[in-house]
């Protein structure tokens, strides 16, 4: 049997490249998408080695939503006609994951990052998802405090990982930010 994942996407996900491929939709007028996020944040220099940070984990998600939905950036669980995320730790479950969610043959590309942006805007710090304001604080503090919490919670909920960005003087800064796995910890009855 083919493997989905190619090399290139094995490469790309253990660098914190998220990646997507457009499914058949089985409603009319909706669009199927399916995409992997890790939560891999880059390299860290320790001793003067770069090591590679915490193990990698990986959400894959799989949803359908109204053309409409896609369109305004709504297609979060909530609105969706159809809505799956599979937490996972191993190359081999994403594999059997993007098996179990994809009926068909996908090409996996690499995707833009989600992306929750800081900046300093006149005395406040606005707080932007994929380009959509949200919410602003009155300290830089306040606002990474909310922007963590608010990555934290669209990947439990949407199992989206988000790089949270500070803007300073025209450059943005990617801050160091991997999502808590606590909440998967639950054990149910």
């Amino acid at each position: 049997m083919r493997r989905i994942l190619t090399d290139f996407n094995i490469e790309a996900l253990l660098r914190g490249q998220s990646l997507g491929a457009e499914l058949t939709p089985s409603r009319p007028d909706h669009g199927r998408r399916i995409e992997i996020f890790s939560t891999r944040s880059g390299a860290r220099v320790v001793s003067g080695e770069s090591q590679l940070a915490d193990p990698p984990r990986f959400s894959v998600v799989c949803r359908e939503a109204h053309k409409a939905i896609v369109a305004a950036g709504q297609d979060s669980r909530f609105d969706c006609a159809d809505f799956d995320v599979a937490y996972v730790a191993t190359m081999d479950a994403v594999e059997a994951a993007l098996r179990e969610m994809a009926d068909e043959i996908i090409d996996l590309v690499p995707m833009k990052p989600h992306r929750i942006l800081l900046r300093e805007e006149s005395g406040q710090w606005r707080i932007e998802q994929d380009g959509l304001h949200i919410a602003s604080q009155g300290s830089e503090g306040g606002a990474r405090s909310f922007a963590y919490a608010a990555a934290q919670f669209e990947y439990e909920v949407n199992g989206i990982v988000s790089h949270v960005v500070v803007m300073r003087e025209g450059i943005a800064y990617r801050q160091d930010w991997v999502p808590d796995h606590d909440f998967l910890e639950i054990v149910k009855d």
